[in-house]
């Protein structure tokens, strides 16, 4: 295959909890990715609802403003990769995160 991973478009993902259609469409991309050996990104998750639902689905990266909201570099740099303090922002403490949490590829992606 030409690429790793599969990116789970935002609009199926933040409705997971409310439409049984789109938690079965994520259903049948993760499905689908893992037959193909591939890694799934879950975008736009926003509340920890469905942050629980994509862990559940075994989705092991996601992105949103459930996770990070954005920031500027500056501070980006003090909160996540500086060791930000405990007042740092959401997710301060080991290095910014969530202990047990890890960045993946860039900002916002976190590997649950």
């Amino acid at each position: 295959m030409l690429f790793d991973y599969v990116k789970i478009y935002g609009q199926f993902v933040t409705t997971m909890d409310t439409s049984s259609t789109d938690c079965t469409i994520v259903r049948s991309i993760v499905g689908l990715a893992g037959q193909l050996h591939m890694q799934v990104v879950a975008e736009h998750v926003e509340s920890e609802t469905v942050m629980e639902m994509v862990r559940a689905e075994d989705i092991h990266l996601a992105q949103g403003f459930g996770i990070v909201r954005p920031c500027p570099e500056g501070e980006f740099v003090v909160r996540y990769l500086a060791g930000g303090g405990a007042d740092a922002g959401p997710g301060a403490g080991a290095g910014g995160r969530e202990p047990g949490s890890v960045v993946g590829d860039g900002p916002g992606v976190r590997r649950g």
